[in-house]
């Protein structure tokens, strides 16, 4: 049974009961229900209710209800003009709308098949809520109420039975001529003579490939929303983004995904497909009516905007949702498996810093700032065919080696990481006296202390390092570290080259710099 069918029993059970004691609650049990449901379930369902201000829970404790003005109302109105979606059946004793003295009765009951007619009619769960929002809205219509009252004593039910039917018709018209095409799905000859597939209950097919393509084949946006999740929240985003288009042109395809897969452990599908030449990915997750499409993934994974490819990473609910986003996914799932096991995961607060969409630089790269959490970070993105992807080990500082590894294993063989480096004054074991010839260079990845680096200092490399930390900040270097032989403590190394100062990039070179957009004030 769908959630419609039981928030309608369910208030109908809080209706029947309202008069029962002074303030209407009631005690709602499984035994009250003709079918198998768990309190836990009812309390779900009650909460479903409560939202839309149609049910309040009583207690903190059990399944103590009662039902509002608003539940009250839309009961009466066979579930008309609800705010979310509730199949009222059979309702009797209604206080509806009264048309003369004696047709009472029968309106009730006209206005609960009119309802039902609109439900059962062959139209997509857009049009249905359109017809009944629009006799919710004649009914209510003071003119209307006037007319009945004076001079429809002897037609009410009458009337209103042909008021609703003629409704009815129009909503049938409105989707009039349904075809079925030679792969099983469902087609609707539109008002103004195109196509779309059927919508939510009438397209429910379980193939995230097939969705994909009915998304594809639309004559319209509007065809594409009903495709969609959050089909509310969508709407005006795809109206912005379509409506600035001169014409509607159906897109050149081809399936790459030949087979279904299955979900990953956030219930998304990909979908990946050739559209007019450029490799596009789709994410679907399954309901009850079928696969829909998570549009806004979907669009910002095709986005060429670097500022939405770190917009999307930084709102993923998950570091898997975050690989849609990452250069060479495959290479880097197990890398970022490890780098994030055990982890507690949450989505950060953040804010761009940088406001203008920047210029790649020869190889394709662009960084973006960030302030993530109150720490600002730099992300580095490179110009792919298929849109802007992220740099995760450069944009993370990610290093192959843990300081906890390079501490165990003491390397004599120069290994390079990826670091945050600040001029130190610390000179100890066989660096106690080596104050006049090395500069000491305190050493972190921003999560865990490597130790204290030492660099000569008549070196080109160590007069250059000192130059960027003379200003005793943190600075992002990429640097070539090593133990002495025989070294007495863990803590203490030297800095045999450093092949990066200001940049985590590998790429990064005074030719080709990594052009950064307009960063916001701070």
């Amino acid at each position: 049974m769908n959630d419609n069918e039981i928030r309608g029993f369910f208030l109908k059970k809080l209706w029947e009961h309202r008069k029962e004691n002074q303030d209407m609650r009631f005690v709602l049990r499984p035994s009250d229900f003709s079918f198998p449901i768990t309190a836990q379930e009812i309390t779900r369902i009650g909460l479903q209710l409560q939202e839309h201000n149609l049910a309040k829970i009583c207690t903190d404790v059990g399944n103590v209800w009662r039902i509002t003005a608003s539940g009250v109302d839309i009961v009466e109105r066979g579930g008309i003009g609800s705010p979310i979606e509730v199949k009222i059946t059979n309702i009797s004793n209604s206080v509806g709308v009264i048309i003369g003295n004696n047709n009472t009765q029968d309106i009730r009951n006209s206005i609960t098949e009119i309802s039902t007619a609109i439900d059962n009619a062959v139209a997509s769960e857009q049009q249905k809520a359109e017809a009944k929002n629009l006799f919710l809205q004649f009914l209510r219509h003071p003119l209307v109420v006037s007319i009945t009252e004076g001079v429809a004593q002897a037609l009410g039910a009458a009337m209103l039975v042909i008021i609703g039917f003629a409704l009815l018709f129009c909503v049938r018209t409105y989707a009039q001529e349904i075809v079925n095409t030679k792969d099983g799905r469902r087609v609707m000859l539109n008002q103004d003579g195109t196509w779309s597939f059927l919508t939510n209950a009438t397209y429910s097919s379980q193939s995230s490939i097939d969705t994909v393509r009915a998304y594809l084949e639309s004559d319209s946006w509007r065809g594409r929303l009903s495709l969609v999740l959050n089909q509310e929240k969508v709407k005006p985003l795809m109206e912005k983004r379509y409506n600035s288009l001169t014409e509607w042109k159906k897109p050149v395809y081809h399936i790459l995904t030949t087979t279904e897969t299955t979900t990953n452990e956030n219930g998304l599908v990909k979908i990946e497909a050739d559209v007019s030449g450029k490799t596009q990915a789709y994410f679907l997750r399954k309901t009850q009516d079928g696969y829909r499409i998570d549009w806004e993934m979907s669009i910002v994974v095709n986005s060429f905007s670097s500022l939405d490819t770190i917009r999307a990473y930084l709102e993923a609910e998950s570091w898997r949702e975050r690989l849609a986003f990452v250069f060479n996914p495959e290479q880097m799932k197990p890398i970022m498996e490890r780098y994030y096991e055990g982890k507690t995961w949450w989505r950060p607060t953040f804010q761009l810093l940088t406001t203008i969409e920047p210029t790649p630089n020869q190889e394709g790269y662009v960084k973006i700032e960030a302030d993530v959490d109150g720490k600002q970070k730099t992300y580095y993105l490179k110009k792919t065919k298929d849109g802007y992807r992220i740099d995760w080990e450069t944009s993370v500082g990610f290093n192959r080696m843990s300081a906890a590894e390079f501490h165990a294993t003491r390397p004599t063989t120069p290994v390079q990481f990826r670091v945050l480096g600040k001029l130190s004054d610390y000179y100890n074991y066989e660096f106690k006296k080596a104050k006049n010839e090395f500069w000491s260079v305190s050493i972190s990845d921003g999560e865990q202390n490597y130790g204290t680096g030492y660099i000569a200092k008549n070196s080109t490399t160590g007069d250059r390092l000192f130059k960027t930390l003379k200003d005793g900040k943190k600075h992002e270097l990429i640097v070539d570290l090593v133990y002495l032989p025989n070294t007495e403590s863990a803590d203490l190394f030297l800095i045999a080259q450093v092949v990066s100062v200001d940049s985590w990039w590998l790429g990064a070179s005074d030719n080709h710099p990594i052009q950064q957009g307009a960063a916001a004030p701070r």
